[in-house]
């Protein structure tokens, strides 16, 4: 589970398989934007969306709230 930059052109096809698609706010010539499923992130994925777009964390975005560990 994670997050990724890729380029404007994979967003259709990122959206068709049932992954988020955001644009990026950034000052570049080039198109890029951030694809995601909608839930599930780990922690550190979860925390590099948090930091690029602003948004809050939730444990539904993974940040680990509401899991356990189980013992071995």
């Amino acid at each position: 589970m994670g997050a990724a930059v890729v380029a404007d052109s994979w967003g259709p096809l990122a959206e068709a398989v049932g992954l988020r698609v955001r644009r990026l706010a950034v000052d570049d010539a080039l198109d890029v934007g951030l694809v995601r499923q909608r839930h599930r992130l780990s922690p550190a994925a979860a925390a590099f969306l948090a930091a690029i777009t602003g948004e809050q964390g939730t444990g539904e975005q993974g940040t680990g709230e509401g899991r356990t560990r189980r013992n071995r």
